[in-house]
């Protein structure tokens, strides 16, 4: 999986999110998938979070990422 977002990029996106939307495991999980590069079996095996739930965590990080770029650019909205 090709990286789309930074580490501080990622903490970003889930610190928008609360801990009932994204839990502690579910976390870690979407960080060992993006970041590190997992396959979501393994982010799995490690954390006990259903690959199912790990796609859907990183496919609504994927879209609020799409969303904040559009929004504010790649330069963050400095001009």
């Amino acid at each position: 999986m090709r990286q789309f977002l930074t580490e501080r990029q990622l903490e970003a996106l889930l610190s928008m999110y609360s801990e009932r939307d994204f839990s502690n495991n579910t976390r870690e999980a979407v960080r060992l998938r993006i970041i590190h590069g997992h396959t979501y079996e393994f982010a799995e095996f490690i954390t006990g979070v259903s690959r199912r739930n790990i796609y859907n965590g990183v496919k609504k990080l994927k879209v609020a990422h799409d969303v904040m770029m559009k929004t504010y650019g790649r330069d963050g909205g400095v001009k």
